[in-house]
């Protein structure tokens, strides 16, 4: 029962790291990508 419950918990925090991850990825591409389009307009003019 001991091991089982251990488990799961190692399991939850697994899955909340690698979430936390993906999410870290999605708001640094969601800010790096408009300032690298803002920056390359600046650079064609």
């Amino acid at each position: 029962m001991l091991s089982s419950t251990v488990l799961v918990q190692g399991y939850m925090m697994e899955s909340l790291y690698i979430n936390r991850a993906k999410f870290a990825m999605v708001v640094v591409n969601g800010i790096s990508m408009p300032f690298f389009k803002q920056l390359n307009s600046k650079l064609k003019q």
